[in-house]
């Protein structure tokens, strides 16, 4: 069976594990946006789409641009099936009109979808009702094997100029907003225990909302000793080195469905903390991990305690093994093995959904 995923093979470093146990079921998978546009649909089984935005480069597309998408999503039907994976409700922050459009394009077009969680099923079936007559499937994201480097918590906190006996939380990934940034100090500086430390990875700040007070809030971390910040995407072998000093992980989003930081806790056997939100809320809330309501930095400061407590009492290795039995990348691509048989079993061709 061939499969393109409309992406590029680096825009996430799980899509090397998931091409390689995918290849053990039989399923060959290629990744290129350019393939999507210039390539010749015969021969391929199915088209899955992931991000909308990476169509076109991660931003907003022109009216023209959506239109000949619509053309290119119908050359594709009608010599294969096309899927879809969801990653989030909408494009993170954003208020152009035009990732509006993109994603009611991608979604009018699909004969399947693949969800994180069953809240993700519910808003896009609640947003698209044509989508409760199509297959789809719930397939988790997998482990974070790209990041498995063997590095000791006190060796990641030398690193760091941490000591062994300090509770750190490590914020990792992108910030979108400074909000996401607010909250995060505001929950951090509300939660009460001795030798708290803070660690910032953030591959990304919220330079387009607001320079000035993104600025102030990096400058605050920055001058405060409790604090640790690194802004820029890390080398694959420096991230081991910021999630293993950690005791907890946390997520400060105010608008997420799923994200990347849970399964990498999982992955390096830490306490994952993360909003009631989404695909998130829901796989936090199912492995007994602490959540918080995004309004209320005090509701973050609590879940954050009750990570320190879950932390001391071996959770981060429930969760390691929890990663390992149900996110291996073997039992992933047979999910999605699965999901591709069913679509295959589909006729093909613009007339098959009346």
């Amino acid at each position: 069976m061939k499969v393109l995923h409309a992406a590029a093979l680096d825009d996430n470093p799980a899509f090397g594990h998931f091409q390689a146990a995918a290849a053990a079921q039989g399923i060959d998978l290629e990744f290129s946006v350019e393939a999507f546009w210039r390539g010749e649909p015969a021969g391929w089984d199915v088209l899955h789409l992931q991000w909308p935005e990476a169509l076109f480069g991660w931003r907003a597309p022109t009216t023209g641009e959506l239109s000949e998408l619509h053309d290119r999503l119908n050359g594709w039907r009608r010599a294969t099936r096309v899927a879809a994976l969801v990653h989030n409700s909408r494009p993170h922050y954003s208020t152009d009109p035009g990732y509006e459009a993109l994603y009611d394009t991608v979604f009018q077009a699909v004969d399947g979808v693949v969800h994180m969680g069953r809240a993700s099923l519910v808003e896009y079936e609640a947003r698209y009702p044509h989508l409760r007559e199509l297959p789809h499937a719930i397939v988790p994201l997998g482990l974070a094997s790209a990041f498995r480097a063997n590095v000791s918590r006190d060796d990641a906190r030398g690193v760091l100029r941490l000591r062994p006996e300090d509770f750190v939380v490590t914020a990792f990934g992108a910030l979108r907003h400074t909000e996401e940034i607010r909250l995060l100090l505001k929950g951090f500086g509300r939660t009460r225990v001795k030798r708290k430390r803070l660690v910032v990875a953030a591959r990304k700040i919220p330079l387009a909302q607001s320079r000035t007070g993104t600025a102030l809030l990096l400058a605050r971390i920055a001058a405060d000793p409790r604090m640790r910040l690194s802004v820029g995407r890390l080398p694959d072998d420096r991230v081991p080195v910021y999630v293993n000093a950690a005791d907890v992980l946390v997520l400060p989003r105010k608008q997420v469905m799923s994200s990347g930081v849970v399964p990498l806790g999982f992955t390096v056997g830490r306490v994952v903390v993360g909003p009631a939100r989404g695909v998130v809320g829901e796989i936090l809330a199912e492995t007994g991990n602490p959540t918080f309501d995004p309004e209320r930095p005090g509701s973050l400061a609590m879940a954050l305690e009750e990570g320190r407590r879950l932390a001391r009492a071996g959770k981060g290795e429930w969760n390691r093994a929890y990663g390992q039995t149900h996110w291996s990348w073997d039992r992933i691509a047979s999910l999605y093995a699965d999901f591709y048989r069913t679509l295959n079993e589909l006729p093909t061709g613009n007339d098959r959904r009346t």
